[in-house]
């Protein structure tokens, strides 16, 4: 976050990073093959009360079909179980918002902007903390992958699962930094499980405390100096 520190005044960008989270947990539990419907269901459902913060949330759906596919794609009622999920959410939230008379909410929030000017993509270049972190996350989550894919294909499927939940964050940072947020914080706990398998798969103790020692130093120091260039 010392990269980011922009990010801990999103309050949408905290509250939608939560609710992936918990999603995120069902998902990677999908590997045991016990309780799949409840935690389709529930991933799917955390996921929409996710999008109530950013509506471009709503592509982590993609996230839980692919994981549907991987796991139990056999099983029909299993696709629909999404579905289930957002009539569900949908329902109580329009209780709610009936309560406190903002029925509007819906689609004023729903709009789905997409503008990718040449502007934002300027912004994005000059932001060497943002360039920084994706390569390091990128190249520690290949690096994890190769050599956790000799370890078992379970294990190899949930870094599959998890690469693909950071593109997705990156996607929805992307649009939405678009419309006035930054919303990177979505993309933290994917990046964390990267960083965490690399460090396992180190084997001599003193490359795994170099490498937590440049992982607490680094982002120390981009702070540092961000605070001091002000």
């Amino acid at each position: 976050m010392s990269f980011f520190p922009a990010s801990l005044i999103d309050t949408n960008g905290i509250f939608c990073s939560f609710f992936i989270v918990l999603a995120t947990r069902k998902i990677l539990s999908l590997k045991s093959l016990k309780e799949i419907k409840y935690k389709i269901f529930d991933a799917s459902m955390w996921i929409i009360i996710a999008s109530l913060f950013y509506d471009w949330a709503l592509l982590y759906l993609i996230w839980v079909f692919i994981a549907i596919y991987i796991y139990e794609p056999k099983n029909i009622r299993n696709w629909f179980l999404p579905l289930s999920a957002f009539v569900t959410v949908a329902l109580v939230t329009s209780a709610v918002l009936a309560i406190f008379g903002r029925l509007n909410f819906i689609l004023d929030h729903y709009v789905f902007t997409l503008k990718l000017d040449a502007d934002m993509f300027k912004e994005w270049s000059k932001s060497s903390a943002t360039i920084v972190y994706l390569i390091v996350v990128i190249i520690v989550g290949v690096i994890s992958s190769i050599k956790l894919g000799k370890s078992g294909v379970g294990r190899l499927a949930s870094m599959r699962l998890v690469a693909i939940s950071f593109t997705i964050g990156i996607f929805i940072t992307l649009f939405e930094t678009n419309l006035g947020y930054f919303p990177i914080m979505i993309t933290f706990f994917p990046a964390a499980v990267f960083l965490t398998n690399y460090i396992e798969i180190l084997r001599k103790p003193r490359f795994k405390e170099l490498n937590l020692f440049v992982a607490i130093l680094v982002p120390i120091t981009v702070f540092i100096f961000k605070v001091l260039l002000k």
